[in-house]
């Protein structure tokens, strides 16, 4: 599962998001982003990622 590989690579869970693991999120420390899912919304988030990476 995705999110148990960036749990192990991503020490800080605050920079942790999931987009289909919503009822484990919170025993993890992770955020859940909710809504309508979209090519667009994809874009933005790999977008602001690409920033944090910089």
């Amino acid at each position: 599962m995705a999110v148990d590989v960036s749990l192990e690579l991503v020490e800080d869970r605050g920079r942790i998001i999931t987009l289909v693991e919503h009822a484990k999120a919170p025993e993890l420390g992770i955020e859940v982003v909710r809504g309508e899912r979209s090519v667009e919304r994809l874009g933005r988030y790999a977008a602001q990622y690409a920033l944090l990476v910089e």
